[in-house]
C-alpha cells in the first residue's frame, strides 16, 4: 500500500518562544534577498564551521566609518554607515548640531572632537562645549601659537643683543686704537720737548763762557793800550762787537729755553689728557672723539718742539761763531804792525 507524504504547508513547527509556525512559512521567511539559508551561512562560516572574518570589510569613507559583509565583485558595493569619522565641522557655533567625531575650531583656534554622544546636541556656548564630558581638546593651537611668539621675541632680543655687543666692541677698539696713538705722540713731543730744552740750557751756558771771555779780552785790550793805541782801539770795538753777539746769543738761548719749556709742558698736558682719554675709551665713542682732539695737541706740541729745537741749533751755532771771534782777539793784539787791511781781514774770518 502506498505511503501519503503530508505537504509542507500540512508540517507544523511549535516553537516554545514564539508559538506554533506553519513549517513552509517559517522557513521561507528566514531567506533574505532570495539566498537559501546555507548560502546566507557560508557568508558567517568557512567550511569548518569557523568564523570567516574575511567576509567582514571596513573603510573610511570621507566623514564616516563604513563595513560590509559578504564577498563582491564591484569594490563600491555592499558598503553601510557605521559610524561618523572626524568631520570638519568648522568653527563653533551654539545653533549648530554637533554629533560624535566632529572636529570644531574654536575661536582661538583650538580643535575640539565630540566623541560618545548618545544622539547629536547643540552646546549654549564654547565655554559649555569646553565643559562637556563629551569634548575634548585635540589641537592646542593657542599654546602653539604663543610658544611660537615667544621663540621669535627671544630671537629678536637675542639677535639686538648681539648686534649691540658688536657695536660696543667696535667701538672700544676704535677709541682704545685712537687713544693709544694719542698717547704715543704725546710722550714723542715729551721727549722732544725735553730734548730742545737741554739743548738751549747748553747754547745758554755756551754764550755765557763766551760773554766772559769777550768781557776778559776787551780788559787785556785796554791794559796795552799804553803801548798801541790804535791796536786797543780796533781790539776795544772788536771786543765790544763779541760781546754784543755774546749778548744775542744769551737772547736766543733763553728764547730757546722759553720755547722747550712750553714745548715740555704742552706735551706733559698731551700726555696726561691721554692717559685720562686710555682711562675713558671704554665708556662710549664720543669720548674717542676727545681722544682724537687731544691727538691733535698732542701734535701740536710736538711742532713747538721741533720749533724750540731748531732755535736751539741756530742759536748754538750763533755761540760757536762767538767763540771762534773770542779766540782772534789775543791774535789782534799781536798784530798792531799790521795794515788796516789786513786787520779788516782777520775781522772778516772773525765772523765768516
Amino acid at each position: 500500500m502506498a505511503k501519503t507524504l503530508p505537504t509542507g504547508e500540512q508540517l507544523r513547527f511549535r516553537s516554545a518562544n514564539t508559538g506554533e509556525h506553519i513549517l513552509d512559512t517559517y522557513l521561507e521567511a528566514a531567506e533574505k534577498g532570495g539566498r537559501t539559508l546555507a548560502d546566507m551561512l557560508d557568508d558567517i562560516y568557512d567550511l569548518d564551521g569557523l568564523f570567516e572574518t574575511d567576509n567582514f570589510d571596513f573603510r573610511a569613507k570621507e566623514t564616516e566609518v563604513q563595513f560590509r559583509v559578504g564577498l563582491y565583485v564591484d569594490p563600491e558595493e555592499g558598503w553601510r554607515k557605521l559610524s561618523n569619522f572626524f568631520n570638519d565641522a568648522g568653527t563653533f557655533s551654539n545653533v549648530t548640531t554637533y554629533d560624535n567625531f566632529d572636529l570644531i575650531t574654536l575661536a582661538n583656534e583650538d580643535v575640539y572632537l565630540v566623541f560618545d554622544l548618545s544622539s547629536p546636541q547643540t552646546f549654549a556656548s564654547e565655554g559649555v562645549f569646553t565643559a562637556s564630558a563629551n569634548t575634548k581638546r585635540v589641537f592646542n593651537v593657542s599654546a602653539a601659537k604663543t610658544a611660537r611668539t615667544d621663540a621669535q621675541t627671544a630671537q629678536s632680543l637675542a639677535e639686538a643683543a648681539q648686534t649691540a655687543a658688536e657695536a660696543a666692541l667696535s667701538t672700544t677698539q676704535t677709541a682704545l686704537s685712537t687713544t693709544q696713538t694719542a698717547r704715543d705722540a704725546a710722550i714723542a713731543a715729551r721727549d722732544a720737548a725735553q730734548t730742545a730744552q737741554s739743548l738751549a740750557e747748553v747754547a745758554r751756558a755756551g754764550a755765557e763762557a763766551a760773554q766772559s771771555a769777550a768781557q776778559s779780552s776787551e780788559t787785556n785790550s785796554s791794559g796795552s793800550a799804553g803801548s798801541a793805541s790804535a791796536s786797543a782801539a780796533t781790539a776795544t770795538n772788536q771786543a765790544n762787537a763779541a760781546a754784543g753777539h755774546a749778548s744775542t746769543a744769551s737772547t736766543h738761548a733763553s728764547t730757546a729755553s722759553t720755547h722747550a719749556n712750553t714745548a715740555t709742558t704742552q706735551a706733559n698736558l698731551a700726555t696726561t689728557q691721554a692717559d685720562t682719554a686710555t682711562t675713558q675709551a671704554g665708556l662710549s665713542a664720543s669720548q674717542a672723539s676727545t681722544a682724537t682732539a687731544q691727538a691733535g695737541l698732542a701734535e701740536t706740541a710736538k711742532t713747538n718742539a721741533e720749533a724750540a729745537q731748531a732755535a736751539a741749533e741756530a742759536t748754538l751755532v750763533e755761540v760757536q761763531a762767538i767763540a771762534f771771534a773770542s779766540v782772534q782777539k789775543p791774535l789782534l793784539q799781536m798784530a798792531t804792525a799790521f795794515t788796516n787791511s789786513q786787520t779788516r781781514f782777520i775781522i772778516e774770518h772773525a765772523y765768516a
